[in-house]
């Protein structure tokens, strides 16, 4: 392969016009030959040729070695419609057996080429010529194909064309064509939110599927990945399939039968599936077609989909159709939704339908996630009973900007979780702004928690509020080295004793704790491993040692 790339750079590199460009060419090709017992790959070299649109160098590889190159260098031209390189071959070598050429001439768009093939090719093409054409939405070549040739083209096509949105294309292909097609069709319309190709599926009266076969639409309709009619006006109602489903007789009427009525649900699984793909994605026209059509969709669901989405005009679109009625209990799950994942206009759409019971969940959710717009916007259009939760889920996130106005805004009476929150958390600021408040707070257990969690600026900005003794308990059960390390260094010389004998104790009991509460390392108090569990234990040891004397160890 390697020996067909250099052969094709070559030749594309140096243009057969100029005799010295030419002999330049000609010696690095015979060096190269001499130097290498390797034989070039003539035929990888013009697979590339042709790849790289080098007219020029294809002649001037086939005159050096005119051998059979095989189907795949045509194939390649009219793959990216070069039709000068496809003439050269088909009138030169005539050595073209394969129907590739004009199925990826048509998939790709490139009508002259089709067309030459047509009037000079014996090979043709196959039914993935017009397939691939409809799917890329080249109407002239699925109608020259259609005119001329008669390969026709699988179900394949229309399904292909109705999913990338080809309208023209599919309502060609429904009218001159008889292959019909599948319900991907509809599906995949709908799922990529053309509107225009499944407002016309739907419109239709019966599919060609239909038409054509009765009983072999309703055969088909045992398979469970077959539903060829599930798109048409008459197939999703399900009452008249009934109808053709009792008119059958023979051996299988019965195994019809009742394969159709165990699947009677099979359009209230299907539409729902759409619906939800649509408010998921925003479509709110597809969305609003399907809601007219017919079946009861799930609301709740739907409704869910769009609030987590920020699909306020899809939320619009369920609540004129009932969403909100049927939503009933769902009202403030929604309003959560919404609220937690930042959309201000889905919020104020559903306190703007007067159906909130209460806010509280909504406004700490918001509170949490730092969504200072929505919590102004709850706590100054509704009634927040308790505020406190979301005092406290700010604070835990260091949303200080939060924590003030609901402060100033709100009847925040006790702020205790709100400082345990930002202390546990390091959040350093916030929790300044909340010891300043005129309110009771135990700060003890809140600085002795962040000693435990290693928040050396927490602990650095109130030591002096904060009982020492407990504070390096508590830091050296949890290795924290650098917070014992400050409280060591700046005790004076008895209490720093006490606070070395302390962090030994914690330091024993976290050893302990490691070996009784890892699997791996039961047994061995000491294991042989560079984690970094284990590592800050080794550290906080090796500090201590360095600090202590006989009497403290």
């Amino acid at each position: 392969m390697l020996t067909g790339r250099m052969l094709a750079f070559v030749i594309s590199k140096w243009s057969t016009q100029e005799s010295t460009e030419r002999r330049q060419r000609e010696d690095i090709i015979t060096i190269r030959q001499a130097l290498c017992p390797v034989p070039l790959d003539n035929r990888q070299a013009m697979y590339y040729l042709a790849n790289l649109g080098s007219l020029e160098g294809v002649e001037y590889l086939y005159a050096m070695a005119p051998v059979k190159y095989g189907s795949t260098p045509v194939d390649v031209a009219a793959a990216i419609g070069r039709l000068d390189i496809v003439e050269f071959f088909v009138a030169t070598t005539r050595d073209y057996g394969s129907t590739n050429a004009m199925d990826q001439a048509a998939t790709n768009g490139h009508l002259v080429v089709v067309r030459y093939l047509h009037e000079n090719s014996t090979v043709g093409g196959t039914k993935k010529a017009m397939d691939g054409a409809a799917a890329n939405g080249h109407l002239k070549i699925v109608r020259f194909l259609h005119e001329h040739r008669q390969e026709g083209c699988s179900m394949d096509a229309v399904d292909l064309a109705a999913t990338n949105g080809h309208l023209e294309v599919v309502k060609f292909l429904l009218d001159y064509r008889i292959e019909g097609h599948t319900a991907e069709a509809m599906d995949g319309a709908a799922s990529r939110g053309h509107l225009d190709i499944v407002r016309f599926f739907h419109r239709r009266n019966v599919s060609s599927t239909w038409s054509q076969n009765i009983q072999r639409s309703l055969r088909r309709l045992v398979q469970p990945k077959s539903i060829p009619v599930e798109c048409t006006q008459k197939a999703m109602d399900m009452s008249m399939l009934c109808v053709f489903c009792t008119s059958i007789v023979g051996k299988d009427a019965l195994l019809i039968r009742s394969s159709v009525l165990q699947r009677m649900d099979i359009w209230k699984k299907q539409l729902q599936l759409a619906m939800s793909e649509a408010a998921c994605f925003g479509y709110v026209e597809v969305l609003t077609f399907l809601l007219t059509s017919r079946g009861k969709p799930d609301m709740p669901s739907l409704m869910s989909q769009a609030c987590y989405r920020g699909h306020v005009e899809v939320a619009r679109v369920l609540w004129k159709h009932g969403g909100g009625i049927q939503s009933g209990q769902f009202h403030d799950f929604h309003l959560v939704n919404a609220a937690e994942n930042g959309h201000l206009q889905l919020v104020r759409f559903f306190v703007e339908q007067n159906h909130v019971k209460q806010v509280d969940q909504a406004v700490e959710r918001a509170a949490s996630k730092g969504h200072l717009d929505i919590v102004k916007f709850l706590v100054e259009h509704c009634h927040v009973k308790d505020a406190e939760p979301a005092v406290k889920g700010a604070a835990t996130y260091g949303h200080l900007e939060i924590v003030k106005f609901l402060v100033a805004h709100c009847n925040v009476k006790q702020v205790q979780q709100a400082v345990e929150g930002a202390a546990l958390h390091g959040q350093l600021n916030t929790l300044r702004f909340l010891l300043e408040l005129p309110l009771d707070i135990d700060i003890q257990p809140v600085l002795v928690a962040a000693a435990g969690r290693g928040h050396l600026s927490v602990v650095k900005c109130f030591n002096r509020r904060v009982s020492k003794v407990d504070a390096v308990d508590k830091a050296a059960k949890n290795a924290r080295l650098g917070v014992i390390r400050l409280f060591i260094e700046e005790s004076e010389l008895e209490s720093k004793e006490e606070l070395i004998q302390v962090a030994w104790k914690g330091f024993e009991w976290r050893v302990t704790f490691a070996n009784e509460n890892i699997p791996w390392r039961r047994g061995d108090p000491w294991p042989n491993t560079s984690s970094a569990y284990m590592s800050e234990l080794f550290g906080l040891c090796r500090y201590l040692e360095s600090v202590s004397t006989p009497l403290t160890m």
